[in-house]
């Protein structure tokens, strides 16, 4: 089964899924949607893992994947604490700690394990920031606003629409080519109708949901581009982490996506953007 065929059928059974389980599973502050994505974290982490390894990171697959995972899983259990800035204060105090927790045992490391002190170090801090911190934000989005079903759906719109939209293009219309270093395939047609798809779903949503999205056509506009441009730039950026460990897919559990970082890149960087809009000016609130 090729590629493409692959793609196809993913999109076709796991969006209907997806949306299924953000409507009907809401239980618990979105527990159904929330840990599966702590758990693609921790796959996302342990696949990280390796790519640091192949360019010489001791990083522990096992570590680096609890790193990962235990700040999503913080920001949702702060959710449950009903109030509009507790919640991202518990969550940020608690990352601290846990990075705290993580380097006291690297004070006390042995002498024959200096020469490993920072390259492990930076594995670790590097995991916790990207997925972990990022994926926290997916969190926010999926528990954390008062209209979250709205929220989630919106922004699996954006971005997984961009994605969708851009490889489209991509196959069809797209003939410039190796316009980026890091993904040669991408296409000029391609980054267009990402673009363009994010924008006009961020319009569909306010002609949708018109009490949480207002219809001011800038802000929407802005809104879509913002979060469609910041979703090609994840998928760019992890793209790069790849290309310097010279491995194509971070993973092969995914038909026709790869691995869990490679489903979950360019949604890691246009999940704080969608976020910071909402809060700025009040979407889904």
């Amino acid at each position: 089964m090729n590629n493409t065929i692959q793609r196809l059928l993913l999109f076709f059974i796991a969006v209907p899924i997806i949306v299924l389980v953000i409507l009907f599973l809401p239980g618990f502050h979105h527990a159904a949607v929330a840990l599966s994505l702590v758990l693609f974290t921790a796959g996302a982490s342990w696949e990280l893992a390796s790519l640091l390894r192949a360019k010489g990171f001791p990083v522990r697959r096992l570590t680096s994947a609890g790193v990962g995972a235990i700040i999503p899983l913080l920001f949702w259990i702060s959710t449950w604490l009903h109030h509009p800035i507790v919640p991202g204060r518990v969550a940020l105090m608690g990352t601290a700690i846990i990075l705290i927790l993580l380097l006291t045992p690297f004070a006390f490391v042995k002498t024959d394990a200096i020469n490993r002190l920072v390259p492990e170090v930076l594995g670790l801090v590097f995991t916790l920031l990207y997925p972990g911190i990022l994926a926290g934000y997916l969190i926010n989005i999926v528990s954390a606003l008062p209209h979250s079903i709205e929220a989630t759906l919106t922004f699996a719109a954006l971005s997984l629409g961009n994605d969708s939209l851009a490889w489209l293009f991509g196959m069809t219309l797209g003939r410039r080519r190796n316009l980026i270093a890091v993904s040669p395939n991408k296409s000029e047609a391609g980054f267009v109708g990402g673009i363009l798809g994010s924008v006009v779903l961020a319009f569909a949503a306010a002609l949708i949901f018109p009490t949480m999205l207002p219809m001011k056509p800038l802000l929407i506009a802005a809104f879509g581009l913002a979060t469609g441009a910041a979703t090609i730039v994840g998928d760019l950026f992890e793209s790069a982490l790849k290309r310097s460990a010279g491995v194509k897919d971070s993973g092969h559990i995914i038909p026709g996506r790869g691995g869990f970082l490679d489903t979950l890149d360019s949604l890691l960087f246009a999940a704080p953007v969608f976020f910071g809009f909402c809060m700025v000016f009040g979407f889904f609130s």
